[in-house]
């Protein structure tokens, strides 16, 4: 008895207590930007910030950026060159995936995973996409999702603590009255 009492506290604690792999997105609106036919490299412009919680402990493994350069809701066939950012760090481009992107449309996923914390300023809960554009016309892309993958490290609430120090105090008492 005494042997499977012990085994079941120690499996309710790591239960509690283990960390597990969790995922939260966000989607940033399309684009369709303003014309500019010099003046390149052009300084960063930002889309829009996004919201989303992250549970406390939570620790960013990698972040996906996902979307379509060259087509909008209203415009489907071309886009600039541009890079894009999310809170200062470049994801991507289209230099990368589209050689010509003046006729192209072309589905986009750049994942960086978190090597030197670089996106541990998404822990803050908010992130902003930007693009800066690198040749002429408009850069295009439509809705642009981001998922952040993350673990988060077991913390046990008052009422699990409390349930463990239970759990702990019956072993105890079992074993003193052996």
């Amino acid at each position: 008895m005494k042997k499977h009492l012990c085994s079941w506290v120690a499996g309710v604690s790591l239960a509690i207590l283990t960390s597990h792999a969790a995922k939260v997105s966000v989607t940033f609106p399309e684009v369709d930007g303003p014309l500019f036919s010099t003046g390149f490299r052009l300084p960063p412009a930002a889309v829009s910030t996004e919201l989303f919680s992250l549970p406390p402990g939570a620790a960013i493994s990698s972040a996906t950026l996902e979307g379509t350069f060259g087509a909008t809701s209203t415009f489907v066939g071309s886009t600039a060159h541009h890079a894009l950012l999310i809170d200062g760090v470049v994801f991507g481009g289209t230099g990368i995936v589209v050689p010509d992107p003046f006729s192209s449309v072309v589905p986009f996923s750049f994942t960086l995973p978190n090597v030197a914390g670089v996106l541990d300023g998404l822990l803050d809960g908010d992130a902003t996409l930007s693009y800066i554009q690198t040749s002429p016309f408009r850069v295009r892309f439509s809705e642009t999702t981001l998922t952040i993958e993350y673990d988060v490290v077991g913390v046990p609430d008052a009422g699990s603590t409390a349930a463990l120090l239970a759990l702990a105090g019956v072993v105890a008492i079992r074993r003193r009255r052996r």
